[in-house]
């Protein structure tokens, strides 16, 4: 995958994941404001569980992406086919294993258990779906993985809007949303990824069980790539207590998006590594996550309390939870892209697949005595609010960790961290921040969303033009990436 390839999948899907983090934080705002705190922390419970049981296929959902990404003619297309036809077979497992896990986490926390059946069918779909679009097509076509997954955020904002409110079905109608979103993405899913050259239904036995057999190192992966799905569950269960998870959905509703954005950028860098590419494209992909990642960071910190608000003015006293998520999510991204690099680069022979799924180990272990430590203590805070701040500090630590350590590992190799480009996003970002500051917009409360959310809009809109003129004007590396993508649309346009 060349340089030019790399970049237009990284851009294309931070593009979508822009889109995505708007409607995601409509279809949260919709909700929020038409639900009580205990049906808000139930749904935070609900979607939490409806991204983590899919990923229970990520055995041969690894291994077939890793297979396609690394072979071309029929053995990819075996193995693609392999893949897909486990995933229909476990979808209906999935769905029940979700129900299982869902009644018995919404039981425990004294909510009402039978909505979170709702969500079933989304689980399974969603099985299916992930597969062929964040598995298949992100290693063929990673430039459409992010506008796939712009369809599944639209057709569960538009959904919640229609039955949360307009019919007034509140839970039930943000539930029933999933279900919409779910078979949204499994037929444009389906629809590109029936015109891949790796196409089928054909089955190999032999791949299936060699895949099974080797479940260590994608079981840790997912351990890993699931954590992030489980802060609320977790604290849930190590805790019993219900309304500081109100104030993780808040912050994990900010977060969330940011994390996915960082995902979003690293589907080319999965297939550049995988094809053989250097230590470059990880370089690249981390001053494009700087660049986006430290404009949204300054607009977190800049407006938290209006945004707070946003979500619903009885949540504003919790406004620094805001930052402590996105400062997670900052750091949870940096890793995945470190560890990214690391799996596409390492050859799973002998050595290299011990040496990996030591290195995944080792962070699952980090994580999760971070969640659990992280709840334990935010027991002793004074409030909800800050019960849930400590709880998203403690765990930002535990990624921070994590980083460092692949950091090192990288930098033995001849990495170097492009620290010219984050003191660039730095000093944009302080520019971004004395905008807001200057103008009032941070102490803006958000009473009526069509007249003070708009006024907000406005307000980060300006702070994000700040952002981008003083980045241009600091960053030779950003105005070369600006005039290639003028001269790439231009010619385009002219063809």
């Amino acid at each position: 995958m060349t340089g030019v390839r790399l970049r237009l999948a990284a851009l294309a899907n931070l593009a979508s994941a822009i889109a995505r983090i708007g409607f995601s934080l409509l279809f949260i705002i919709t909700v929020a404001r038409r639900l009580g705190v205990e049906g808000f922390a139930a749904l935070g419970i609900i979607l939490s569980l409806y991204q983590a049981i899919p990923l229970l296929s990520h055995i041969w959902h690894w291994w077939a992406q890793r297979t396609v990404g690394e072979t071309t003619g029929p053995e990819a297309k075996k193995a693609a086919g392999t893949g897909l036809l486990l995933s229909i077979a476990a979808a209906p497992i999935a769905a029940l294993i979700y129900s299982l896990v869902a009644w018995t986490t919404l039981q425990a926390a004294g909510l009402n258990p039978r909505v979170g059946l709702l969500a079933a069918p989304a689980v399974a779909m969603y099985v299916i779906a992930r597969y062929m679009s964040s598995g298949i097509i992100g290693v063929t076509r990673p430039e459409l993985l992010g506008p796939l997954l712009l369809v599944h955020e639209a057709a569960k904002l538009g959904a919640a809007l229609v039955l949360v409110a307009w019919m007034g079905w509140g839970l039930r109608g943000a539930v029933a949303s999933l279900d919409i979103a779910s078979l949204a993405l499994l037929a444009s899913s389906t629809a590109v990824y029936s015109r891949l050259p790796v196409s089928g239904l054909g089955f190999s036995r032999d791949m299936a069980i060699g895949w099974l057999r080797r479940w260590r190192l994608p079981i840790s992966i997912l351990m890993v790539t699931a954590s992030e799905n489980l802060v609320r569950p977790v604290y849930t269960w190590v805790t019993g207590l219900i309304r500081p998870v109100a104030y993780l959905n808040m912050a994990l509703s900010i977060a969330g998006p940011m994390t996915r954005m960082g995902h979003s950028m690293v589907p080319g860098l999965y297939a550049s590594s995988l094809r053989g590419g250097g230590l470059w494209g990880l370089e690249e992909t981390i001053r494009i996550y700087l660049a986006f990642l430290g404009l949204l960071l300054a607009l977190i910190a800049g407006a938290s309390r209006p945004i707070a608000s946003f979500f619903n003015p009885v949540y504003i006293d919790g406004h620094l939870v805001l930052i402590a998520g996105a400062i997670y999510s900052f750091i949870a991204g940096l890793s995945f892209s470190y560890r990214v690099y690391i799996q596409g680069s390492t050859r799973l022979t002998g050595e290299g697949y011990r040496r990996l799924y030591r290195l995944v180990t080792w962070e699952i272990i980090v994580l999760l005595l971070g969640m659990v430590l992280g709840a334990a203590a935010s027991t002793i805070a004074g409030s909800p609010w800050k019960a849930a701040t400590l709880y998203m500090t403690v765990i930002a630590l535990a990624r921070l960790a994590a980083a460092l350590r692949y950091h090192l590992i990288l930098r033995r190799a001849g990495f170097r961290f492009p620290w010219r480009s984050l003191m660039e996003a730095i000093l944009a970002g302080l520019g971004a921040l004395a905008y807001l500051k200057a103008s009032g917009a941070g102490g803006i409360i958000v009473v009526e969303p069509l007249e003070d959310g708009v006024l907000l809009g406005a307000h980060l809109a300006v702070s994000a033009t700040v952002y981008g003129l003083l980045l241009l004007a600091v960053s030779p590396w950003a105005r070369g990436l600006a005039a290639r993508l003028v001269w790439v649309v231009a010619r385009r346009v002219a063809s």
